[in-house]
C-alpha cells in the first residue's frame, strides 16, 4: 500500500458534545455492527470508520446518511475494539506511543485486515436478513476511504454500485483506473493535493465528484470539531455532498 497519510495519527481527536445515537448495536456474524435506517429500506451503505472507531462524530454521520435516503447503514467494527487513543495523537508523542502507532499502522494495513473487510461485504450482501437490498454502497473514512478504493478498483467485479471515500488514506491514483462504479472523493487540506487530483483525473466513469474541504483530515468523523461554527457548516454540507450523490447514483 501508498504512504499513510500522516494527518490521520499527528492532530488530535475533536471533542463534542453528547450524541443519542439513533440506531443500535448488534452482533453480525459475530462482530459488534452499528445499524441505523428503515429495515425496510431496499438501498444499503456499508460505513467503514477511522481509526478512532464509534466516536459521536461518527455515528452521527451514519444516522445522517441513514435518515438522506432513506438507507440501511451498517457501520461493522472491522478493527475489533482496537482504535487510535485519543492520547496517542496529542504532541508531544513519546517513543512509546510511537510505537504504538507504528503497531497500529502495520495492523490495519496487514493482509488479515483486508480479508475482514472483504469477507464482512460479503457476508452483508448474502444474509439473508438483508435480502430486501438491491444497491449497495461504501463510504470510508481516513483508511476506509483506501478500503473503498481497494473495494472499487475490482472493476466489473465490485462488490459496491457505488463508492465514497472521505479524508482517504493511502490515495494510490492507479487504484482509480479500474474503477467501473459510480465514485466520490471528498479531500481535505491535509492529503496530498497532488495524488487527489491525479485519482480524479484517472477515474474514468462519468459519474465521479472530487473535491477538496479545506478542513483538517477527519473532520466528517473523529475529528469533526461540531462545537465550532465553520467546522460544523462543513461536516454539515459534507454530508449533503454525499447525500445528493447517494440519491444521484445508488
Amino acid at each position: 500500500m501508498s504512504e499513510y497519510s500522516k494527518a490521520c495519527c499527528t492532530a488530535p481527536l475533536a471533542v463534542v458534545g453528547e450524541y443519542v445515537a439513533k440506531g443500535k448495536y448488534i452482533d453480525f456474524n459475530g462482530m459488534k455492527t452499528y445499524v441505523t435506517g428503515p429495515p425496510t429500506a431496499t438501498k444499503a451503505i456499508i460505513f467503514i470508520y477511522d481509526v478512532f472507531g464509534y466516536t459521536p462524530q461518527t455515528v452521527q454521520g451514519a444516522d445522517i446518511l441513514a435518515s438522506g435516503g432513506p438507507y440501511l447503514v451498517l457501520v461493522p467494527d472491522l478493527l475489533v475494539s482496537n482504535y487510535v487513543e485519543p492520547e496517542w495523537v496529542i504532541p508531544p508523542q513519546s517513543e512509546e506511543v510511537k510505537e504504538k502507532l507504528a503497531a497500529f499502522r502495520a495492523r490495519i494495513t496487514a493482509p488479515e485486515t483486508w480479508e475482514r473487510v472483504t469477507s464482512t461485504v460479503t457476508a452483508f450482501k448474502t444474509a439473508p436478513e438483508y435480502a430486501s437490498i438491491t444497491r449497495w454502497a461504501g463510504i470510508g473514512y481516513c483508511w476506509g476511504g483506501k478500503m473503498v478504493s481497494l473495494l472499487t478498483s475490482k472493476g466489473v467485479d465490485s462488490p459496491l454500485d457505488v463508492g465514497v471515500q472521505t479524508s482517504p488514506a493511502m490515495v494510490n491514483p492507479d487504484e482509480a483506473k479500474t474503477v467501473t462504479v459510480p465514485s466520490m472523493m471528498l479531500a481535505s487540506k491535509d492529503e496530498d493535493a497532488a495524488l487527489v487530483q491525479a485519482y480524479g483525473l484517472n477515474l474514468a466513469v462519468q459519474e465521479k465528484h472530487v473535491e477538496t474541504f479545506n478542513q483538517i483530515h477527519g473532520w466528517m468523523s473523529g475529528r469533526a470539531q461540531l462545537d465550532e461554527e465553520e467546522p460544523r457548516k462543513e461536516y454539515e454540507r459534507g454530508y449533503r455532498v454525499v447525500i445528493d450523490f447517494l440519491h444521484k447514483h445508488l
